[in-house]
């Protein structure tokens, strides 16, 4: 019989960590958002490239130009073309979505497929409050500010905007060349001519190639936008994909009054590329209405 817990050392901060299995974290998730009650969950799946509108936009212009990308000027898709985006999607009885996550992977065996489908599935139960890992609530910072955890939040959030009253957060993604309009209708008129970006007097795209914007936006009842997060970064490995769609997750609690920020193990990454040093703290911060540290520190 499998164990309900594991404990492993993590390789990134070489803590101890006990992780509830996301087979035993189910039970709950089923219980409140039972299918007896209307809610399903969905599956999505898409490859990586086709987040990056604004790349493909441009490879989509050297195509029918007979180009090859290195001939515009173009990185090629050969690292790209085998990663695939699994989006796992809670809809209640309207069909509306009530949450939604997704995992990035490259897929090279049959196993991975499987893997990542569970990676989606993991990461819409932690957004609705089954969280895996067991984590100190919140960290003290290397100038003592204390820091409360994203995953410490979600309850005092989920509590305030109920998905069962109509709420809900959507995640989305695009690429930070489609959001640049003036930079990419350019490099799209150079593509068009054959002619490289540095023939002309542009930038090329090769720093930019995987720089995914992620934005969440928490609806109320009516599907208006009540507030949205957005954060950004370069997915060079798969966790960062995750790891930016976390970054957008607090970033929305932060923008309600929720502060503190980050997803357990992907915070402590963020908070160390700041330059931030953290060790556990049991230190309760001094709260206002909304549970947010009352902290002049700014939010990753």
């Amino acid at each position: 019989m499998t164990e309900k817990f594991v404990r492993f050392t993590d390789n990134g901060s070489g803590r101890q960590v006990t992780y509830e299995r996301y087979a035993a974290r189910l039970p709950a998730f089923l219980q409140e958002y039972g299918p007896k009650d209307g809610y399903r969950v969905e599956i999505d799946w898409t490859d990586l490239l086709s987040v990056q509108t604004g790349r493909v936009s441009l490879m989509r212009e050297a195509v029918i130009a007979s180009k090859k990308p290195s001939d515009v000027g173009l990185p090629g898709i050969q690292d790209d073309v085998d990663v695939l985006v699994c989006t796992a999607k809670l809809l209640d009885a309207q069909k509306r979505i009530v949450r939604n996550a997704s995992a990035a992977m490259s897929i090279r065996e049959k196993m991975d497929f499987r893997t990542l489908e569970t990676a989606a599935n993991q990461r819409l139960l932690a957004a609705l409050g089954f969280i895996g890992e067991a984590l100190e609530a919140q960290v003290t910072l290397e100038d003592d500010v204390i820091y409360k955890r994203y995953a410490a939040r979600i309850p005092s959030f989920l509590k305030a905007y109920p998905p069962k009253e109509g709420y809900c957060v959507v995640v989305s993604w695009t690429d930070l060349l489609s959001l640049q309009t003036g930079r990419l209708s350019l490099l799209r008129e150079a593509v068009i001519a054959g002619r490289k970006p540095s023939d002309v007097g542009l930038p090329g795209i090769e720093n930019d190639v995987n720089t995914l914007v992620c934005t969440a936006r928490l609806l109320d009842p009516q599907e208006q936008v009540v507030r949205s997060g957005s954060a950004t970064m370069q997915v060079i490995e798969f966790k960062d994909f995750e790891n930016l769609e976390t970054a957008a997750n607090q970033r929305l609690l932060a923008a309600l009054g929720f502060g503190g920020e980050v997803f357990d193990s992907d915070e402590d990454a963020d908070l160390a590329a700041q330059g931030h040093a953290s060790e556990a703290s049991s230190t309760e911060p001094a709260t206002g209405g909304t549970g947010a540290p009352q902290s002049t520190a700014s939010a990753p």
